[in-house]
């Protein structure tokens, strides 16, 4: 059931880029302003400030549903905010403006922020230490087995056919060149948020027939009265794994979620990618990325068993740090093969992160896991905030500069400025957001070492107790 919640927080969430192009189109994207008088092509701009704007949201919310899954039942909340998040992305596919759409989507961020505290919160009371990361990889697992089915999802709802077209023999090679096939983005952000009050019967259906096992799991809120929130939140500012934590969630999430928003618009402006092919390759691209979480809370497991938790999470962790440098490829290389495996070994890599990352929360407080979650959550949000509008000011003017001076390399796969500059803009800008996961790395070398099961100490203990 987390896996699942996941996978449709995901899918609510990818609709938008997988169908970014079309919908940049139908909304009107490249002359909306706020203010009237002639401008550039806002496109990128205006894109990004979507993407800013369910960042701020989800600030807000992780902020609050962090310290809510920590004092309220969590077979009351979970339910409660997958249905409200579901019923946003409808609204996103009843939009009929810019406006409309940035409301719906702020109010998607917000909702959706209750996730994960909600998800470490029943993991934290399920799950034994060494078992941990491998419970959290199958829970954001969840978000890449999402993300993989929405091309197909779109994709099958703008054929004439349907699913029936989609199955025929021969079905995705005729659809590959075909550049005049639209994505229905609006019946599939419908569709999407029914299911998600679907999961939210079927999660009541499960959880209430053993709340009484919750409670005595400190799954209902009951667990957070043993330490007052302030006391709390003193210690962890004071203590380094705060700090440590802070850079890890900004750092892993800088690389995912700009290839998240950015990838699907540079293979199509700059590799000229139809849907159909935009959709194949994102399907393999989310594949590999839940491979990624759930590799890499197994491999963390297997190893465990020899080395020790914290040798094993460090191990792996610096595998996937490394592996997702292979972002850069797009950087150098045109369309083909090794563009293809390297930008799909760079998301599987950069997914693999997560499940590590959400096991060191876990390692701080027992009964503080929502709150420590959501503040991460809240910190990192806000930066993601300011880190896309940044990538949408600085693609946009990288295309008009390069546009206005020509200076472009040409090849046969960018043998026009246009394609040419996007090429360069994006390229740029998916390399770059490679880069911090090896500061994290270095932050999680710095890590307290741990024998048993940790608390942050008490008024009048020492830090080098832990």
């Amino acid at each position: 059931m987390l896996l699942a919640a996941t996978m449709l927080n995901y899918m609510d969430r990818l609709l938008l880029n997988q169908a970014a192009k079309q919908i940049r189109l139908d909304l009107n994207f490249s002359s909306f302003s706020w203010t009237p008088g002639p401008s550039n092509d806002r496109s990128d701009l205006n894109y990004s400030f979507l993407e800013s704007a369910f960042g701020i949201s989800y600030a807000l919310g992780a902020l609050f549903f962090g310290w809510a899954a920590d004092r309220l039942s969590v077979v009351w909340l979970y339910p409660s905010c997958v249905l409200a998040w579901s019923l946003a992305g409808v609204g996103s596919g009843f939009a009929q403006d810019y406006p409309k759409l940035l409301a719906s989507r702020s109010l998607l961020g917000f909702f959706e922020a209750a996730n994960w505290p909600c998800g470490l919160v029943t993991t934290r009371a399920l799950l034994s230490r060494e078992k941990r990361s491998l419970g959290n990889g199958i829970l954001h697992g969840g978000g890449a087995l999402g993300a993989m089915i929405t091309p197909i999802l779109l994709l099958a709802f703008s054929l004439p056919g349907g699913w029936w077209d989609l199955v025929q023999p021969g079905a995705f090679q005729s659809l590959m060149g075909d550049k005049s096939l639209v994505p229905d983005w609006r019946l599939t952000f419908k569709l999407v948020g029914i299911l998600g009050a679907i999961w939210s019967l079927g999660w009541l259906a499960l959880a209430l027939p053993n709340q009484a096992a919750w409670k005595a799991k400190g799954a209902d809120g009951t667990a957070a009265s043993d330490s007052g929130t302030l006391d709390f939140l003193i210690r962890f500012f004071r203590d380094r794994r705060f700090w440590i934590l802070l850079v890890t969630v900004c750092a892993i999430n800088t690389t995912w979620h700009i290839l998240r928003v950015w990838l699907p618009l540079y293979l199509q402006e700059a590799q000229d990618y139809t849907f159909a092919q935009l959709s194949l390759f994102s399907m393999v691209f989310y594949l590999m990325a839940d491979v990624g979480a759930m590799g890499a809370g197994a491999l963390t497991l297997v190893l465990a068993k020899k080395h020790g938790v914290d040798a094993a999470r460090l191990t792996v962790f610096s595998l996937g740090a490394a592996t997702c440098l292979l972002a850069w490829g797009g950087r150098f290389l045109d369309d083909g093969w090794a563009l293809r495996i390297a930008l799909w070994l760079s998301g599987m890599a950069s997914m693999s992160l997560f499940p590590l990352y959400f096991a060191q929360t876990q390692e701080v407080s027992p009964v503080h896991t929502g709150k420590i979650t959501g503040l991460m959550g809240f910190f990192c949000w806000g930066y993601l905030f300011f880190c896309q509008a940044a990538a949408g000011m600085w693609i946009s003017h990288r295309k008009e500069t390069l546009k206005q001076n020509h200076s472009v390399a040409t090849s046969p796969q960018t043998e026009n400025t246009g394609r040419g500059a996007a090429k360069k803009a994006y390229s740029e800008t998916l390399g770059f957001a490679c880069l911090p996961p090896m500061l994290a790395l270095l932050g999680l070398a710095l890590w307290p070492r741990q024998r048993t099961e940790n608390q942050l100490p008490g008024p009048g203990k020492e830090m080098g107790n832990l």
